[in-house]
């Protein structure tokens, strides 16, 4: 029986007069299991020192060493597979380079052998692939499922994450000890007096201290569900068993909230919250925001980019050939939008200053058919709306599916943090993302797609 799940569709967007800006709420979820990697087998001596005859030339060459008189474990041990040019070539063949096959290959003259650790493994290859009786020589190479987490939203929901290739990127880092700002409504990430919770999908999350620039405190929870929704894009407790998953999950979140519970928020309260990111240690910054420019703004964004802060923002949710502000200021990685088919999202705005494309859902499909519409699902605070727009229970919480460049912007922004955890200098980030895209629309850079769509494992390799 299939778990209820809260659905909200919104696409609260606000271009206000006295330079308020305004957001784009959406949402989506996933679980898997994991295969255990193939086991070397646990053999002895393989590849034997010779004693007389043209076959003491050949390992004299190849430098091997005599065997020790305890038996080899396993990590002393490398598999490799010799396929011979013919089957009646092969026995041949393992005799002439004292070879001692351990199990048999995938066809007839393929033979799986096992030489230690102590023996000059290259030239050993080296000399089997030049033997005329041999077809080829290579290492039996060990491969490992990808890392899946169990977390119960994961599969089907989070067709998101598939689709930029976390699973792989998973296995080479999680976006440990870099420290990634969600500038926007807050985060449900504290029990605080008797108003606010944490949302339980975000306990294991790491954080550290951020600031309210609506009430002016030092607690900058959560009172419309966006920034809880994106945070958990990025760092939603992961493989705990709960739940869904988050891209960068090892990732730690600093919460500036700048948007009041409505959306909406001052330019000055945003520059302040990207100003105080930058100063407090942030590596990245998450706006899932946009709206008109202005140079308070644009100065606040090149004060975080010069001291080599990635900021990252959304292109808007219009529709229209042109990004909004701040996305659209030179430096900012611009991020639009695209369904689960990978064709832009009918809301996500486009133009020359995009650059590049993540999944921001659609709610009118379910190409997937998993039963709910194609959003991105993350746990957030309740939805409650009314004429003016929606707002969230600070003490309760649902799944819900959002759309949005909103949503497509967290995916960025955490692999960013991944690339920064993995070594790549900031000031390769917006490059490397870019050069490692998925090409979709016209080859090359294209106002729709930009560079095309997020690819985390090509970024990390």
């Amino acid at each position: 029986m299939k778990k209820a799940l809260f659905l909200l569709v919104a696409g609260i967007f606000l271009i206000i007069p006295a330079a308020v800006f305004g957001i784009n709420p959406f949402s989506n979820g996933n679980f898997l299991n994991t295969l255990q990697p193939p086991a070397i087998p646990n053999v002895n001596t393989i590849v034997r020192e010779a004693v007389n005859g043209s076959m003491g030339n050949v390992l004299d060459e190849l430098q091997v060493f005599k065997q020790p008189s305890t038996p080899a474990g396993t990590d002393d041990l490398l598999s490799l597979i010799v396929k011979a040019r013919n089957q009646g070539k092969q026995d041949a063949v393992l005799k002439k380079f004292g070879l001692t096959r351990s199990e048999a290959g995938d066809t007839p003259a393929t033979a799986v052998v096992v030489a230690p650790k102590m023996v000059a493994v290259e030239q050993l290859l080296r000399v089997l692939q030049n033997d005329p009786d041999v077809e080829y020589a290579e290492p039996n190479f060990i491969l490992k499922a990808s890392f899946i987490p169990n977390d119960p939203y994961y599969n089907p929901y989070q067709w998101n994450f598939k689709n930029v290739g976390a699973e792989s990127a998973w296995d080479v880092t999680q976006g440990g000890g870099v420290v990634v700002a969600v500038v926007d409504t807050g985060v449900a990430y504290e029990n605080y007096q008797s108003k606010y919770k944490v949302a339980p999908d975000l306990v294991g999350t790491s954080f550290v201290s951020g600031y309210d620039y609506v009430r002016k405190d030092s607690h900058p929870n959560d009172e419309n569900g966006h920034g809880t929704h994106v945070a958990g894009t990025i760092a939603q407790a992961t493989n705990n068993a709960s739940g869904a998953a988050g891209l960068a999950y090892k990732a730690t979140i600093m919460p500036v909230r700048v948007l009041d519970q409505y959306g909406s928020g001052y330019t000055s309260w945003i520059a302040s919250g990207i100003r105080y990111a930058a100063d407090k240690g942030a590596k990245v910054i998450n706006l899932s925001l946009g709206g008109a420019g202005s140079q308070t703004l644009k100065d606040a964004v090149n004060y975080a980019l010069g001291k080599g802060v990635i900021v990252v923002a959304a292109s808007g949710n219009e529709s229209a050939s042109v990004v909004t502000y701040p996305a659209a200021y030179p430096g900012v990685i611009a991020v639009g939008a695209v369904g689960f088919d990978n064709v832009r999202s009918p809301y996500s705005n486009y133009g020359s200053a995009l650059t590049l494309v993540a999944p921001g859902g659609d709610m009118n499909e379910d190409l997937n058919g998993d039963g709910y519409p194609d959003g991105i699902l993350q746990q957030t605070l309740v939805q409650k709306c009314w004429y003016f727009g929606c707002y969230g229970d600070t003490k309760n919480f649902g799944w819900y599916f959002f759309q949005g460049t909103s949503m497509a912007t967290p995916h960025v922004s955490a692999a960013a943090a991944m690339l920064i955890a993995n070594g790549t200098p900031a000031s390769q980030i917006k490059q490397k993302l870019s050069d490692s895209a998925t090409d979709l629309g016209p080859t090359g850079f294209d106002s729709e797609y930009g560079y095309g769509l997020l690819n985390i494992e090509k970024a990390l390799q």
